[in-house]
């Protein structure tokens, strides 16, 4: 139990050092993802960046990264790239 405890303690810390958020993609491709999160990396200043995370099923898909650059992706994802949602999700870190 004590390694437990302290696997939880440095992830905690991991995610306390950089402060990061996830948001869910739905409708778009993921080729087309690839490329909101290019855009979104490129407008959050290029050091903030953004990635697909998690491939949930076709058309949706979780994106994580910076801050700014998930905001970005919020911001974004319907008016420029035609996805049908976007959900920024509650994450710790």
């Amino acid at each position: 139990l004590k390694l437990v405890k302290l696997r939880g303690e440095s992830m905690q810390a991991a995610a306390n050092a950089t402060p990061s958020g996830m948001a869910s993609i739905i409708g778009l491709s993921s080729d087309k993802v690839q490329e909101l999160c290019a855009r979104a990396t490129e407008l959050a200043g290029g050091t903030e960046k953004v990635q697909i995370a998690n491939y949930l099923c076709t058309g949706n898909y979780a994106v994580s990264g910076s801050i700014p650059a998930i905001d970005k992706v919020a911001e974004i994802a319907k008016p420029e790239f035609k996805a049908r949602m976007v959900v920024k999700l509650a994450v710790a870190g």
